[in-house]
């Protein structure tokens, strides 16, 4: 059945169609598609699946372009198979005498006979497939037209044959018009990109692409997004310039918020270069100009040092090639944002020092403290013929701006502009505010700012706020710094906001709210991202975020922030009950971190998600009563609170309330909106007293945290008469959380009231044992790559099996799915 017609296909409809089409002896199909499309990629998993099977395949992937030359690479191919294969004397004979007649004077329909008859005694025993990539037309009359006869002899002989045209040759032609189907491959889709990024060669070990590596990578491909190709090339491009890392066995992206660039070898870059440096020059213009439009070509060429009639032919180049796209009112767009990267020069990285005064003062403003880093770096000596006020400015703002943006290694520049700050002329005041600094010691730190810097001065003032708030572990260590610095006690409209900045080292809100403004980049701007991240539920943002910063570390040691983005990703972990996972994240914390109690909170609830109930209270206070002693004081409410609420599930009355005491302490001292909601609801929890705990659900509600909501809902319950509308909302937001931990502690709340669950979607038919096996193994909290493993398959067949539970069940994660199995809606293996 001849056809002209291209059928549009996706890549597992393309492999299902060719597998079935490949089973009829003689069937011809062509497999059509711009190059880069995945063609080849398509031919290779189809010749995987047929040798899988045992089946005889001829593989050819780059023939040549005449006739001849593509009988020869059949030839040598077939006797590869026979020599693998240890084929029939008289066939490998055929085989030579025809290459001899081929490659000699014999006539080419002769020469085209023989070759069938070849082909034609391997198929007398078993089905053979031809698989031809990249086949370029014989531009001549005789080579075009035998090319068209030896497709019609193999057809003739019984080989079925699948032919990928080169990809310059779109158009329809001869071979179409015989051909029993012809498919044109689209655009791949978001799982098949994935799926790609898993069988990548940089990803040997089929790690899971982190979205915000797959994010990137759409947004600089533009509408090369689902061009495996491209795809390919730019990952490989990255993985050069050492920007995948392997974080928390996730396929990650460094340095994300540079551009992801095309590589130098893709076809349009070679487009622009194909037209010489008048062309990369024009192209470069184009790529930085504002809009610019048709009518603008003589000032382009201008400005590419080029003659108008040269910039002319490059641009209409451009636009054929698809480097350039047209709008309807003449605008020039480049048309892939990773060609634009590519084309655009890197920014300069010196340039005239600014004058540090105007600097700071302009960085100040605007609150970006990466910038002032910078900018005070380059001026290094000039600084020194300031004034004494404006030296101490820059000093302090300099040191403010290292700290806020994690870079005290850089610390030492700073010491020739301390020198001149002395009142003596000796340089150890400066070195022991450098000391100061690195320790994070903000009372120290108020003393030396106070000897060597003018408080009068408005930019040193602010600076200096700046700076000791960034120093200050706890909100009473901050109180007592400020009143030292300026005389002045912490604002009550900022003390809240304040205080819960410097207990999880927020430097970026604490920057912003000190300044007024805040222009965030780099590490602080992603940890803040993280931390609104688990207020507001998003968890697996929140891992993304944290395997980002991780991936951008740059240093051997990590500062408390990275530490502090692990410990927050654990706490995720062990809350959705994957225990491994969060002791992995776990073991780059050290110990000593100033917000050591956030670390001993997030220990005691992943002992606690274990099962360990009794070890959780036992270890967790025993890491409070140390940190206590080491005068820590950050996060102990929440640590405090946990150890409140899991004393009183365990029935331990004595340390719920030590706990309590401990808290009701804490608060007398540090007074802030945190302690107050952890001693109303978890005093209010001890207690019985309901009105307590609603009030704390109150005050929670007022600063959006879905965790802290849901357990002050599940506290409300435990004390109010009416408990079912708490239960209920309770089990809704753990729900949405994924938390295993908690979900558990509310289905058993609800049991115990005798309240119904409520239960997702039961499957309609019943599982498998592969399936329940996965599910019991999802449960006990392995990976998918540790299912595979045990199970002894592939992690691809893990997660088809998965996507099936996940649609049969109702579930949309895998700790919902733990749930369900829990709740007996999925049977175990033994039942």
């Amino acid at each position: 059945m001849a056809t002209g017609d291209v059928r549009a296909v996706g890549r597992s409809e393309a492999l299902t169609t060719l597998d079935e089409a490949m089973r009829v002896r003689g069937a011809l199909w062509l497999v059509r598609g711009d190059r880069g499309a995945g063609r080849s990629a398509l031919l290779r998993a189809l010749i995987a699946r047929w040798r899988h099977r045992k089946r005889v395949v001829l593989p050819l992937w780059l023939p040549g372009t005449g006739t001849r030359q593509v009988m020869a690479a059949i030839l040598d191919t077939v006797a590869a198979h026979l020599e693998r294969h240890s084929g029939a004397f008289d066939v490998v004979a055929a085989v030579s005498g025809v290459r001899d007649r081929v490659n000699g004077d014999a006539g080419l329909l002769h020469s085209i006979h023989d070759v069938a008859g070849v082909l034609a005694r391997l198929v007398q025993d078993e089905p053979v497939v031809l698989v031809v990539d990249d086949l370029r037309a014989d531009t001549t009359a005789e080579g075009g037209a035998g090319l068209l006869a030896l497709v019609e002899a193999l057809r003739a002989a019984g080989v079925a044959t699948v032919i990928a045209p080169h990809a310059a040759q779109s158009g329809p032609g001869q071979l179409d018009e015989i051909a029993d189907g012809v498919l044109g491959l689209l655009p791949m889709t978001d799982d098949e990109v994935t799926e790609l990024l898993y069988e990548w060669r940089g990803n040997p070990l089929r790690k899971t692409p982190d979205p915000a590596l797959t994010d990137a990578l759409r947004r600089a491909l533009g509408p090369l997004w689902g061009n495996p190709g491209s795809i390919v090339s730019t990952l490989d491009g990255l993985a050069a310039d050492g920007r995948i890392a392997a974080v928390d066995d996730h396929l990650c992206l460094r340095r994300a918020d540079r551009p992801v660039p095309l590589p130098g070898e893709h076809e349009l870059v070679r487009a622009v270069r194909e037209h010489g440096r008048t062309g990369e020059r024009l192209a470069r213009v184009l790529a930085e100009a504002s809009a610019p439009v048709v009518d603008d070509l003589p000032a382009l060429a201008a400005a590419a040092g080029s003659d108008l009639a040269r910039a002319g032919l490059a641009l209409d180049g451009f636009v054929r090639k698809g480097v350039l796209g047209v709008t309807r009112d003449g605008t020039m767009v480049v048309t892939v944002p990773a060609l634009a990267a590519r084309l655009r020069p890197a920014a300069p990285s010196g340039g005239e020092p600014p004058d540090a005064r105007a600097a700071v003062r302009q960085r100040l403003v605007t609150g970006d403290l990466g910038g002032l880093a910078d900018d005070l770096r380059r001026l290094g000596r000039s600084a020194g013929a300031l004034d004494r006020p404006a030296r101490g400015a820059v000093a302090v703002c300099w040191l403010a701006a290292l700290k806020h943006e994690h870079r005290v290694d850089e610390i030492r520049a700073t010491s020739a502009l301390l020198d001149t700050l002395a009142p003596d002329g000796s340089p150890r005041l400066g070195r022991l505010l450098q000391i100061a600094v690195l320790r994070s010691d903000a009372v120290l730190a108020a003393h030396l700012l106070t000897a060597l810097a003018d408080r009068g001065d408005p930019d040193t003032a602010l600076g200096g706020k700046l700076l000791l708030g960034l120093l200050a572990t706890d909100f009473r260590t901050l109180a007592a710094a400020w009143s030292h610095w300026g005389g002045e006690p912490v604002p009550d409209g900022v003390a809240g906001t304040l205080a819960e900045a410097v207990a999880v080292h927020d430097h970026a809100t604490f920057a912003g709210t000190v300044l007024g403004t805040a222009h965030p980049t780099g590490t602080p701007a992603l940890y803040r991202r993280l931390l609104a991240a688990y207020s507001d539920g998003h968890w697996d943002d929140l891992l993304s975020l944290a395997r980002r910063m991780e991936a951008d570390r740059t240093r051997r040691s990590r500062t408390a922030v990275e530490q502090l983005a692990r410990v927050f990703a654990a706490e995720v972990c062990g809350q959705r009950g994957e225990i491994a996972r969060a002791k992995a994240w776990l073991e780059g914390v050290s110990g000593r971190i100033s917000s050591g109690h956030i670390a001993s909170w997030v220990r005691c609830g992943i002992r606690h998600s274990a099962h360990e109930f009794a070890a959780a209270v036992r270890e967790g206070w025993r890491d409070y009563q140390r940190a206590r002693g080491l005068g820590l004081v950050s996060g102990a409410d929440r640590l405090l609170g946990r150890l409140i609420d899991y004393a009183h599930r365990n029935g331990d009355r004595r340390t719920a309330e030590r706990a309590l005491e401990e808290l009701d302490a804490l608060h007398d001292v540090a007074g802030t909106v945190a302690t107050l909601e952890s001693l109303l609801v978890f005093g209010g929890l001890v207690r019985g007293d309901p009105a307590d705990v609603e009030l704390g659900l109150r005050l929670v509600r007022r600063r959006p945290n879905q965790f802290r909501a849901a357990r002050a809902c599940l506290a409300m319950a435990q004390v109010s008469p009416d408990p079912r509308p708490w239960l209920l909302e309770a089990h809704r937001l753990a729900k949405e959380l994924g938390t295993l931990s908690g979900h558990e502690m509310v289905v058993e709340y609800m049991r115990e009231q005798g309240l119904a669950v409520p239960r997702p979607r039961r499957a309609k038919n019943g599982f498998s044992p592969v399936e329940l096996r996965i599910v019991d193994l999802v449960s006990a909290g392995l990976t998918n790559r540790r299912i595979a493993a045990t199970m002894r398959i592939s992690e691809k067949t893990v997660e088809s099996h998965l996507t099936r539970l996940f649609d049969r069940t109702g579930c949309r994660s895998r700790v919902e799915l733990a749930t369900a199995r829990l709740q007996g809606l999925v049977p175990g293996p033994a039942e």
